[in-house]
């Protein structure tokens, strides 16, 4: 099996896009804007928390209530969606110091892609994204219908985040594993980082399920305390 990309750091962080690094999650903004509407996803995230549904039947469900073009989707999200605070110096931080930041998204590429290009500008372009794609499915193939092209497929994540975070955990000598995340999407992951964040956020599902499973974490208003904290492992951790 061919080693993770960074498995000679020391440290790795790995986070979540939506929600996370952004002060709006941009798949949950479609939908509640355009699609089924807030009260009908929680219905789904509900159930997703309480495991009564996968996750990749709940989000393929929310998506399919989206009935507008690609295109002006992404003009949507590109307009509402803005930076969590500290965001942009956290990964300074981490720059500087040879951490390597590995986005890690159950969203889909391209919006990833153009949200940051339009927040960060340029730096989006050097940022590893591990994430599900987009499939235009109109016979033009230009996105006036589209769906959500799953990571792993066959997986009930539909992309599956543990499958990041593993293959440095089971190096000989794997480094410290940082993971900071939001929602349902995360929870594969949440059991396998060495530290993790969760953001303190209304409708905590991922909190909730940490608390459930009693796994241990470190609630974030924003990314300047996740930055503070890293501060500190960074001199301790030796």
């Amino acid at each position: 099996m061919a080693q993770p990309k960074y498995a000679d750091s020391k440290y790795v962080f790995l986070t979540d896009f939506d929600g996370t690094i952004t002060l709006l999650d941009s798949n949950d903004h479609m939908v509640d804007t355009v699609g089924m509407g807030y009260k009908e996803r929680r219905k789904i995230n509900d159930k997703v928390v309480s495991e009564q549904q996968c996750f990749r039947d709940g989000f393929r469900e929310m998506l399919e209530s989206v009935k507008h073009p690609f295109s002006e989707m992404e003009e949507l999200v590109r307009r509402d969606v803005k930076l969590d605070p500290g965001f942009k110096e956290f990964y300074a931080f981490a720059k500087q110091n040879n951490i390597p930041v590995i986005v890690v998204s159950s969203g889909m590429e391209p919006l990833i892609r153009s949200i940051f290009k339009n927040l960060i500008g340029d730096d989006a372009d050097k940022i590893d994204i591990v994430s599900n794609g987009v499939a235009f499915t109109d016979p033009e193939q230009k996105g006036i219908t589209w769906e959500v092209n799953y990571r792993h497929p066959e997986n009930p994540y539909g992309h599956d985040k543990s499958l990041s975070i593993l293959p440095y955990r089971n190096l000989e000598k794997p480094p410290l594993l940082f993971f900071a995340g939001d929602g349902i999407s995360d929870m594969s992951a949440a059991s396998h980082a060495d530290v993790l964040f969760v953001k303190d956020k209304q409708d905590n599902d991922l909190a909730t399920y940490c608390e459930n499973r009693k796994i241990g974490y470190h609630l974030f208003k924003d990314w300047t305390v996740v930055k503070a904290m890293l501060e500190k492992v960074c001199v301790t951790y030796v």
